[in-house]
Parts: structure tokens; C-alpha cells; sequence
């Protein structure tokens, strides 16, 4: 199950970021410190995919994938226990990429 409240380390081969993520009846709700996300997910066995819209909301801060505007995000990965190692391609964008990791801090309800 992967319904619940979540971190999320970002890293890509500029910088690394942090944020967090609300995953409720296949939909995904998250931010940072410069954007928000916001998207549907499913789930078959240990998988899991995504695809999320990107949107700054913070003029000046700078995504580590250094994308003008919004854009498109397609991550896949692997459910293990509380842990999500996952990566992500802007739709767009293939040469781009990051490395996700997300830790279960709480289940949902809370």
C-alpha cells in the first residue's frame, strides 16, 4: 500500500533537493521549495508510476533540472516496505533525469 505521507530526496546531475508528498486514491499531491506537484499514480505488485505536472510557484528558485516553466514529469520505481527508489524524466525531455527516493513517514488516514 501506498497510501500515505511521504519525503522525497531529489538528486539529478545538478543538485539535490527535498520535499514532500501525499500519495491518497491514485492521485499525488507534493511541493518543494519551488514547486509544486501534483498527478496521478498506480501500482502493480513492488511497481509503481507516475506522472506528475511540475509547476513553479517560486520566481527565482531553480529546479535541479533547470526546466523554464512547468513542465511533465514520468516516474517509475520500485516499492520496498516505507522506501521508494524511483527515477524521473521530463516528458519533453529525455536527456533529463532524476533520482528519487521517498521514505514513508506516515500511513493515511492520519
Amino acid at each position: 500500500m501506498v497510501e500515505g505521507f511521504w519525503t522525497v530526496q531529489a538528486d539529478s546531475s545538478q543538485g539535490s533537493t527535498g520535499g514532500v508528498a501525499v500519495f491518497t486514491k491514485g492521485s499525488v499531491f507534493g511541493g518543494d521549495s519551488g514547486f509544486t506537484y501534483i498527478g496521478h499514480y498506480e501500482t502493480s505488485g513492488k511497481n509503481i508510476k507516475a506522472r506528475l505536472t511540475m509547476h513553479r510557484f517560486m520566481p527565482g528558485v531553480t529546479g535541479i533540472l533547470d526546466i523554464a516553466g512547468d513542465f511533465k514529469l514520468d516516474v517509475t520505481g520500485t516499492i520496498e516496505g516505507n522506501v521508494i527508489t524511483a527515477s524521473g524524466v521530463p516528458v519533453d525531455l529525455k536527456a533529463a533525469s532524476l533520482d528519487l527516493t521517498l521514505r514513508r513517514i506516515a500511513n493515511l488516514p492520519i
